[in-house]
Protein backbone atom coordinates (compact mmCIF):
# COMPACT_ATOMS: atom_id res chain seq x y z
CA UNK A 1 0.00 0.00 0.00
CA UNK A 2 0.83 3.66 -0.55
CA UNK A 3 0.25 6.05 2.13
CA UNK A 4 -0.57 9.43 0.61
CA UNK A 5 -0.87 12.88 3.39
CA UNK A 6 -2.79 15.69 1.93
CA UNK A 7 -2.68 18.50 4.37
CA UNK A 8 -5.23 21.36 4.03
CA UNK A 9 -7.26 23.97 5.60
CA UNK A 10 -10.29 23.75 7.75
CA UNK A 11 -12.01 26.74 9.14
CA UNK A 12 -8.40 28.19 9.42
CA UNK A 13 -6.80 24.64 11.33
CA UNK A 14 -4.64 22.49 9.21
CA UNK A 15 -6.28 18.85 8.84
CA UNK A 16 -4.12 16.04 7.86
CA UNK A 17 -5.63 13.65 5.27
CA UNK A 18 -4.62 9.89 4.76
CA UNK A 19 -5.27 8.36 2.11
CA UNK A 20 -3.90 4.45 1.41
CA UNK A 21 -3.94 3.68 -2.10
CA UNK A 22 -2.50 0.33 -4.04
CA UNK A 23 1.05 0.73 -5.11
CA UNK A 24 0.44 0.70 -8.66
CA UNK A 25 -1.24 4.28 -8.23
CA UNK A 26 1.53 5.79 -6.99
CA UNK A 27 3.49 4.39 -10.02
CA UNK A 28 1.22 5.89 -12.28
CA UNK A 29 0.70 9.37 -10.44
CA UNK A 30 4.61 9.66 -10.57
CA UNK A 31 4.78 9.39 -14.67
CA UNK A 32 1.55 8.67 -16.07
CA UNK A 33 3.43 7.12 -18.97
CA UNK A 34 3.99 3.84 -16.96
CA UNK A 35 0.08 2.63 -17.25
CA UNK A 36 2.56 -0.34 -19.64
CA UNK A 37 4.38 -1.27 -16.17
CA UNK A 38 0.47 -1.14 -14.17
CA UNK A 39 -0.47 -3.81 -17.19
CA UNK A 40 2.72 -5.63 -16.44
CA UNK A 41 2.26 -5.56 -12.73
CA UNK A 42 -1.38 -7.17 -13.15
CA UNK A 43 0.01 -9.57 -15.62
CA UNK A 44 2.24 -10.76 -12.96
CA UNK A 45 -0.67 -10.88 -10.29
CA UNK A 46 -2.74 -12.78 -12.46
CA UNK A 47 0.03 -15.30 -12.97
CA UNK A 48 0.70 -15.63 -9.17
CA UNK A 49 -2.67 -16.64 -9.07
CA UNK A 50 -2.75 -18.84 -11.60
CA UNK A 51 -0.22 -20.37 -9.75
CA UNK A 52 -2.26 -20.80 -6.81
CA UNK A 53 -4.68 -22.26 -8.65
CA UNK A 54 -7.14 -19.45 -8.37
CA UNK A 55 -9.00 -17.19 -10.41
CA UNK A 56 -7.41 -14.42 -12.21
CA UNK A 57 -10.14 -11.78 -12.23
CA UNK A 58 -11.18 -12.17 -8.68
CA UNK A 59 -8.57 -14.08 -6.93
CA UNK A 60 -10.90 -15.50 -4.56
CA UNK A 61 -12.65 -19.07 -5.66
CA UNK A 62 -10.57 -21.82 -6.81
CA UNK A 63 -10.09 -22.29 -10.68
CA UNK A 64 -12.18 -24.55 -12.52
CA UNK A 65 -10.05 -27.08 -15.17
CA UNK A 66 -12.16 -26.56 -17.58
CA UNK A 67 -12.68 -22.56 -17.99
CA UNK A 68 -10.07 -20.89 -20.30
CA UNK A 69 -7.18 -23.46 -19.08
CA UNK A 70 -8.41 -23.44 -15.51
CA UNK A 71 -7.98 -19.31 -14.83
CA UNK A 72 -11.21 -18.84 -14.05
CA UNK A 73 -13.83 -19.68 -11.52
CA UNK A 74 -17.26 -20.43 -12.78
CA UNK A 75 -18.50 -16.70 -11.94
CA UNK A 76 -15.68 -14.71 -13.15
CA UNK A 77 -16.32 -17.02 -16.67
CA UNK A 78 -20.19 -16.16 -16.81
CA UNK A 79 -19.22 -12.35 -15.99
CA UNK A 80 -16.84 -12.41 -18.77
CA UNK A 81 -18.61 -13.92 -21.33
CA UNK A 82 -21.79 -12.06 -20.96
CA UNK A 83 -19.58 -8.67 -20.91
CA UNK A 84 -18.38 -10.21 -24.30
CA UNK A 85 -22.09 -11.19 -25.89
CA UNK A 86 -23.38 -7.59 -24.61
CA UNK A 87 -20.06 -6.56 -26.88
CA UNK A 88 -20.67 -8.67 -30.06
CA UNK A 89 -24.11 -9.20 -30.42
CA UNK A 90 -23.97 -9.96 -34.22
CA UNK A 91 -21.38 -12.43 -33.51
CA UNK A 92 -23.01 -13.84 -30.67
CA UNK A 93 -25.78 -14.49 -32.68
CA UNK A 94 -23.96 -16.73 -35.50
CA UNK A 95 -22.14 -18.59 -32.85
CA UNK A 96 -25.43 -19.39 -31.31
CA UNK A 97 -27.25 -20.28 -34.50
CA UNK A 98 -24.13 -22.49 -34.92
CA UNK A 99 -23.78 -24.44 -31.70
CA UNK A 100 -27.99 -24.80 -31.80
CA UNK A 101 -27.88 -26.38 -35.69
CA UNK A 102 -24.62 -28.65 -34.65
CA UNK A 103 -26.14 -30.25 -31.32
CA UNK A 104 -29.86 -30.19 -32.29
CA UNK A 105 -29.73 -31.37 -35.39
CA UNK A 106 -25.83 -32.47 -36.49
CA UNK A 107 -25.61 -29.15 -39.16
CA UNK A 108 -23.16 -26.95 -40.00
CA UNK A 109 -23.93 -23.35 -40.65
CA UNK A 110 -22.91 -24.12 -44.66
CA UNK A 111 -25.01 -27.38 -44.67
CA UNK A 112 -27.92 -24.89 -43.69
CA UNK A 113 -26.90 -22.53 -46.42
CA UNK A 114 -26.72 -25.57 -48.89
CA UNK A 115 -30.26 -26.87 -48.18
CA UNK A 116 -31.94 -23.32 -48.18
CA UNK A 117 -30.63 -22.68 -51.54
CA UNK A 118 -31.10 -25.84 -52.60
CA UNK A 119 -35.52 -25.48 -51.47
CA UNK A 120 -34.31 -21.90 -52.95
CA UNK A 121 -34.90 -20.01 -49.96
CA UNK A 122 -39.07 -21.18 -49.38
CA UNK A 123 -40.75 -23.53 -46.87
CA UNK A 124 -40.68 -26.81 -48.34
CA UNK A 125 -44.59 -27.20 -47.84
CA UNK A 126 -46.19 -23.35 -48.61
CA UNK A 127 -43.18 -21.98 -50.29
CA UNK A 128 -43.07 -19.25 -47.82
CA UNK A 129 -40.03 -17.27 -48.25
CA UNK A 130 -40.52 -14.16 -45.48
CA UNK A 131 -37.79 -12.55 -43.97
CA UNK A 132 -37.86 -14.70 -41.28
CA UNK A 133 -35.33 -17.51 -41.15
CA UNK A 134 -36.67 -20.91 -41.90
CA UNK A 135 -37.03 -23.76 -39.07
CA UNK A 136 -35.15 -27.08 -39.50
CA UNK A 137 -37.46 -29.87 -39.64
CA UNK A 138 -36.44 -33.26 -38.57
CA UNK A 139 -38.05 -36.45 -37.81
CA UNK A 140 -38.32 -36.94 -34.36
CA UNK A 141 -37.81 -40.98 -34.31
CA UNK A 142 -34.79 -40.76 -36.19
CA UNK A 143 -33.05 -37.33 -35.96
CA UNK A 144 -32.74 -37.22 -39.95
CA UNK A 145 -33.38 -33.51 -41.38
CA UNK A 146 -36.38 -33.78 -43.71
CA UNK A 147 -36.03 -29.76 -44.87
CA UNK A 148 -36.44 -26.25 -44.11
CA UNK A 149 -40.23 -25.00 -43.09
CA UNK A 150 -41.40 -21.60 -42.23
CA UNK A 151 -42.83 -21.33 -38.44
CA UNK A 152 -46.65 -21.99 -39.09
CA UNK A 153 -45.54 -25.25 -41.00
CA UNK A 154 -43.49 -26.53 -38.40
CA UNK A 155 -45.74 -26.40 -35.83
CA UNK A 156 -48.44 -27.77 -37.99
CA UNK A 157 -46.41 -30.74 -38.25
CA UNK A 158 -45.16 -30.76 -34.40
CA UNK A 159 -48.78 -30.93 -33.27
CA UNK A 160 -49.78 -33.63 -35.50
CA UNK A 161 -46.57 -35.75 -34.32
CA UNK A 162 -45.98 -36.48 -37.56
CA UNK A 163 -48.97 -38.52 -38.16
CA UNK A 164 -49.50 -39.10 -41.57
CA UNK A 165 -53.35 -40.72 -40.97
CA UNK A 166 -54.40 -37.06 -38.70
CA UNK A 167 -52.90 -35.11 -42.00
CA UNK A 168 -54.77 -36.94 -43.99
CA UNK A 169 -58.04 -36.78 -41.94
CA UNK A 170 -57.52 -33.23 -42.15
CA UNK A 171 -57.07 -32.77 -46.06
CA UNK A 172 -60.20 -34.59 -46.21
CA UNK A 173 -62.35 -32.08 -43.81
CA UNK A 174 -60.73 -29.20 -46.05
CA UNK A 175 -62.33 -30.39 -49.31
CA UNK A 176 -65.34 -31.43 -47.71
CA UNK A 177 -66.28 -28.30 -46.31
CA UNK A 178 -65.15 -26.90 -49.65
Amino acid sequence: MYLLVFMIACCGTPVNIVLYLPLWYNILMRNPTTAASHRRWRLLRSEKRKQAGLCIYCGVEPCRPGLRGGKLCLESKRESTAYWRHKNPERWRIIARRRKLKSKYGLSLEDYEDLFTAQGGKCAICSYGGSKPLCVDHDHSTGKVRGLLCGLCNSMLGRFDDRKDILQKAQDYLTRSQ
